[in-house]
């Protein structure tokens, strides 16, 4: 290959490898946590949302959005205490079922549906309890947003409602169970985009890239002392 082409090849390999801009991402997180009552009672499947947290928003100044990952962290946290209602021995076990729904922008209504750890007692006698047991569960969802992206460059919020209730499971229907429980709930909101100003400086080259960009300035060195002797 002539020297000139080597020299051009080399230079142009190094700076395609320095053109391309790195994404960025920043966060906003709300945590709120209360006896699971956060809706229309009694608790049915049609409670509606009664709380709000709200979001500053991303800031349109850092660059260009490009989507939001929102992840909600659902958990439930409480104590059962089992009872047997008959005369005789029998296993009784309960465990928390927590429903939370939520709303936010571009999408519709969503539920998680939680169920806690159990506790069981396998020969609960006749008219006996078990004092409180504390149970907990946790889940996650996370919903990745890239369109109306718009309306999250200003402030935004969700509403959600939390209920609770026990389940009780008996082998001849005679168990019960009261309850306490708690529920909480994460919200954290990633927003990933694309930083404005110019690219970031040019890392130190790879050896390969140095000894390719070499070649090619010997080249043209030796072609410029061909010239003048000619």
């Amino acid at each position: 290959m002539h020297p000139y082409k080597v020299a051009l090849v080399a230079s142009t390999a190094l700076l395609a490898s320095t053109s391309l801009s790195s994404a960025a991402v920043t966060f906003q997180t709300q945590i709120f946590s209360a006896h699971t009552d956060w809706g229309t009672l009694p608790p049915t499947i049609n409670f509606a949302q009664t709380k709000t947290l709200g979001f500053a928003g991303f800031n349109s100044g850092l660059g260009t959005l490009n989507s939001i990952s929102i992840k909600i962290v659902d958990t439930v946290s409480g104590n059962v205490n089992l009872s047997n209602t008959g005369s005789t021995t029998t296993n009784v076990t309960a465990s928390l079922l927590n429903t939370l729904k939520y709303i936010y922008p571009t999408i519709a209504q969503k539920v998680i549906t939680l169920k806690s750890t159990s506790f069981s007692d396998p020969t609960l006698g006749g008219g006996k309890t078990t004092g409180f047991h504390p149970v907990t569960g946790k889940t996650t969802a996370t919903h990745i947003v890239n369109t109306s992206l718009g309306t999250f460059e200003s402030a935004w919020h969700i509403t959600l409602g939390d209920l609770g209730q026990v389940v009780v499971g008996s082998g001849n229907g005679n168990g019960s169970a009261t309850f306490t429980d708690v529920g909480a709930v994460s919200i954290v909101a990633q927003y990933s985009y694309t930083p404005k100003g110019p690219p970031p400086p040019p890392g130190v080259p790879e050896p390969a890239s140095m000894t390719l960009l070499g070649a090619g300035l010997a080249g043209l060195g030796v072609l410029r002392r061909r010239r003048k002797s000619a």
